[in-house]
């Protein structure tokens, strides 16, 4: 069919298809091209129109092109079916599927040739990618020479890449350093020049590439950094471009790189990116192929090395039980001298009779079925016609296993006789041995050369957690770790290197109870009437009781050295300071062993004063503190107490002062757990006490201004009341209308608020009394007195007390004391209520009597103390209110009445807690006393 157009409109139909389509005219010239074809040229449309092949392509691929458009035209035959190739200018190549047909117009003249070109230069690419490899991979598969098959890789790229010269490189064993490889056409001063270059960050692309592991396009040698230092090379030889791909095992190991240089600046064609991935994947796999053949040498070498240099005899044996392979020690065992008498010879031959062979055939084919490792000893016959005993072990040859020996079985033969000589004279005297093992504490073992055992007694039984039995023909390696057992077997050598006796010190722990001891370990070599070793003795002591006494009395002396300079330098600061040390005996007279020379600061009397009895420390306690100080010494006596403070007491100095100290002693045992000394110090705290006292005063002055103030507003009603009834008193006299039963009247309201206004006043001198005195006092009615004396303070303050009293406690303590308590953790609770806004403001006390104790609960819905303070609040001058506002000493001169001046307890917590259905949260008080009485 003619293919005809009207060539007006041709060039609207041709830019409708999406290929390379142009039309030539009779002469050749191009006049009609559709953008395709234009990109592709890298052209302008009136660079190409009628322009020949010549004009536009290279010589060559023009005279192929022409020479084809010549054959359609003269044969008058379009072609469906052309493969063209084209070598662009950068030489890449790209590749079509054309096809020519003859062009005719409408009036049927001839004007042409009809082309369309398709673009298959990716199939194309992959397809010699393909068919490269495949044959690479033939050739990597039968090419044992490294060197060849990485020449061959190179060439193959240069052949796709025309005008790039290739190159592999390898590093060596430490990655560091490039090596060649392959690089036929590269110089050999370039490639020398390379050899052993560190590779690096920037070295070249190759030393770059396998430095940052990903590969490395330079486009222009001469200018880039990597190359500044080798540009001397490159140009020599002629490099413009390099591209380089860094070299991946199959475990992503670097190994080295394949390279591609350019003798122009350019960039790498995709093509071309592709060769380079593709080619360095071949070279992998030769690199690894090779490194692996290579190992397979080196298994084989080494296996030929061991199995001929063994101590022991090899021979293997086919399925036949013909001998295929003997070791030079299976020759000497057997008494023969050379392969020939022995290899392709049936087994048969070695042992003593027929019955013999077969027996152990039997046997050996019972373990071996599944795979099993066969161990025996056997007695064979040697070339001479002598007999001799064999340790035999036997394994079959998988045949999967890529071994120099074929299918079979190795057997591994030592000559024993020697041991079993030795073992048939020991078996003569196994009756005394044992006797003897048997009566000796010591572990006691015997071993062979080989480390064999050979026998053992009872403790060595204990030792390993196993019988006799079971640890004879066994090493340590069967019941140790390899760690101990390394070190067993050291110390075995070592002995049979020693001409005497070696000793040695082992931590061992027996199997039976885990128990732990230290072993000095004795070992001497055993050897036969030619002085040949066969074997190790060894004996173990136990030591380790030994060696704890040894530490115990080493430790000792550190610290009795170590006490004796401490002792010297503790008496030396005592001696100097405040503080007296002392120690005396535990009997009546307590009588004084020890005391420091500070004795005379605290007292005015010397140490020989109470050394030498003049002085007893029994007769410088305060009359009234003495009963107490023996109480407390009696009551650690009979608790059996480490240790005990006394309560503060009083001291009488030498000229009649009084001195208040504090006393910390321990209490001294002998062997037999009897107390035999008090040891301790005591320290002057007669200025503390004093500022103490101060402390308490003015807190009493405080209180007792405030207390003056609650009074005179108690008492403003009562005067008023008493002046209103003696003024109306006295006019009604004056008028004579005052009868008798009226005055009587007046005068009882009278008396009733002149008896008020005593019980104040008594209420008020109790609580100023200066003296601390011991009383015994009903609790509830105290607590309701000390609410009366501040009952303008609660009021105005708008805080409800809450009362829940058991009203029988009688205590014998100090009133006031307990009373000033009460005053200062109600002031902190009003306190409390004025950082506070809350509505109903509550304070509540509590009495119960519980376990013989007594327990007083104080407690308010202020919100509670902060926690960073509740713990420290009974320490001196720790307050969380302004500091213009309060002291701080508060809580803590309460503390001290409590806990030292009332013998009892008192602590604060934070509480949570419901009251007429609402719920609320503030600080309780609890004190506690161990003593009350029934009212």
């Amino acid at each position: 069919m003619k293919t005809k157009h009207d060539l007006k409109e041709l060039h609207n139909f041709i830019e409708l298809i999406s290929d390379l389509v142009f039309v030539k005219n009779i002469k050749g010239q191009y006049t009609h091209v559709n953008n395709a074809f234009i990109n592709f040229l890298n052209k302008k449309r009136e660079d190409i129109l009628f322009k020949t092949d010549y004009d536009l392509f290279r010589k060559e691929v023009a005279i192929k092109f022409v020479e084809s458009d010549k054959k359609i035209l003269e044969t008058k035959i379009n072609n469906n079916n052309i493969e063209d190739m084209i070598i662009n200018d950068d030489n890449s190549i790209s590749y079509f599927d054309s096809s020519k047909q003859i062009l005719y117009d409408l009036e049927d003249n001839e004007v042409g040739l009809f082309c369309i070109a398709k673009d298959t230069t990716v199939k194309k690419e992959y397809e010699i990618i393909y068919q490269d490899n495949k044959k690479l991979l033939e050739n990597i598969a039968i090419e044992k020479n490294l060197k060849k098959t990485l020449n061959n890789i190179v060439i193959f790229a240069e052949n796709r890449s025309k005008g790039t010269k290739c190159s592999i490189l390898l590093l060596d064993k430490s990655k560091q350093y490039l090596l060649n490889g392959a690089a036929p056409s590269l110089p050999d001063f370039y490639n020398n020049a390379i050899e052993g270059l560190k590779i690096g960050e920037k070295v070249g692309s190759c030393g770059s590439a396998a430095f940052k592991r990903e590969r490395v396009i330079i486009e222009n040698i001469d200018t880039h950094e990597n190359w500044q230092p080798y540009l001397e090379l490159t140009k020599k030889a002629g490099l413009h471009a390099s591209w380089s791909q860094p070299i991946f095992s199959s475990n992503n190991e670097i190994i080295g790189t394949f390279a591609m240089y350019n003798t122009m600046h350019k960039a790498p064609s995709d093509f071309e990116l592709k060769l380079i991935s593709a080619y360095s994947n071949m070279a992998s796999v030769a690199i690894e192929k090779d490194n692996t053949y290579k190992q397979i040498l080196e298994n084989e070498y080494q296996l030929a090395q061991l199995f001929n240099n063994t101590q022991s005899g090899l021979i293997h044996v086919d399925k036949n039980r013909n001998i295929v392979k003997a070791n030079d020690r299976f020759y000497e065992i057997s008494g023969y001298e050379s392969a020939d008498e022995i290899i392709g010879k049936n087994t048969s031959k070695l042992y003593l009779s027929k019955e013999s062979y077969n027996k152990f055939e039997k046997k050996a084919i019972q373990q071996l079925k599944y795979k099993k490792v066969l161990n025996v000893e056997y007695q064979f016959i040697k070339k001479d016609g002598s007999v001799i005993w064999c340790e035999v072990s036997g394994k079959r040859l998988n045949k999967s296993l890529q071994l120099a020996l074929p299918d079979g079985i190795l057997y591994t033969i030592n000559d024993i006789s020697l041991k079993k000589s030795y073992e048939r004279k020991l078996k003569n005297s196994e009756l005394l041995n044992k006797s003897i093992l048997a009566t000796i504490p010591d572990i006691i073992w015997l071993k062979d050369k080989n480390g064999i055992f050979i026998t053992c007694n009872h403790e060595f039984e204990r030792f390993f957690g196993a019988s006799k039995e079971d640890i004879i023909g066994k090493t340590d390696y069967d019941f140790k770790d390899k760690k101990t057992s390394d070190s067993y077997k050291l110390h075995d050598k070592i002995a049979m290197d020693s001409i005497g006796p070696v000793k040695n010190e082992e931590l061992i722990s027996y199997f039976s109870n885990k128990k732990k001891i230290l072993l000095e370990t004795t070992k001497i070599a055993m050897r036969d009437n030619n002085g040949n070793i066969i074997g190790v003795l060894g004996i173990g002591h136990d030591i380790t009781k030994r060696e704890e006494e040894l530490e115990e009395l080493e430790r000792l002396n550190k610290l009795s050295t170590s006490l004796s300079e401490s002792q010297a330098s503790l008496l030396s600061l005592f001696d100097k300071g405040d503080s007296v040390l002392f120690k005396w005996q535990n009997n009546d007279d307590w009588e004084i062993e020890y005391l420091s020379n500070s004795i005379v600061k605290l007292l005015g009397y010397s140490k020989d004063d109470f050394m030498s009895r003049r002085i007893r420390y029994e007769d410088c306690i305060h009359k009234n503190d003495i009963d107490n100080v023996k109480k407390e010494v009696k009551n650690a006596l009979e608790n059996d107490l480490r240790y005990f403070k006394h309560e503060p007491y009083r001291l009488i100095h030498k000229d009649g002062e009084e001195r208040w100290i504090l006393d910390y002693t321990v209490l001294q045992k002998d062997s037999n757990n009897n107390i035999t000394h008090f040891i301790g110090y005591v320290t002057d705290i007669t200025e503390q006490k004093k500022q103490q006292d101060i402390i308490f005063q003015q807190s009493k002055i405080a209180s007792m201004g405030e207390m003056i103030g609650n009074i005179a507003h108690q008492w403003r009603q009562p005067l008023s009341i008493i002046s209103s009834i003696a003024t109306a008193s006295k006019l009604e006299k004056e008028l004579g209308i005052l009868s008798d039963e009226q005055f009587e009247e007046h005068m009882g309201i009278i008396n009733k608020n002149t008896q008020y206004l005593s019980e104040t006043i008594e209420n008020f001198r109790q609580f100023i009394k200066a003296d601390r005195e011991l009383s015994d006092f009903n609790l509830s009615s105290t607590i309701k007195s000390f609410l009366s004396v501040i009952d303008s303070t609660i009021k105005k303050s708008n805080v409800e007390i809450v009362l829940n009293l058991d009203d029988n406690i009688i205590l014998v303590n100090y009133q006031n004391d307990l009373i000033q308590t009460f005053i200062n953790i109600l002031n902190n609770s009003i306190e409390a209520f004025e950082q506070k806004e809350e509505k109903k403001k509550y304070f509540f006390i509590s009495t119960k009597k519980e376990d013989k104790k007594t327990i007083i609960k104080l407690k308010d819905n202020a919100g509670g103390i902060e926690e960073e303070l509740i713990t420290r609040v009974f320490e001196p001058y720790i307050t969380s209110k302004n500091k213009s506002l309060g002291t701080g000493l508060g809580l803590n001169i309460s503390y001290n009445f409590i806990v030292q001046g009332m013998n009892g307890k008192i602590f604060v917590e934070n509480t949570s807690f419901k009251y007429d259905n609402k719920e609320y949260k503030g600080c309780e008080f609890t004190i506690i006393f161990n003593n009350y009485y029934d009212s």
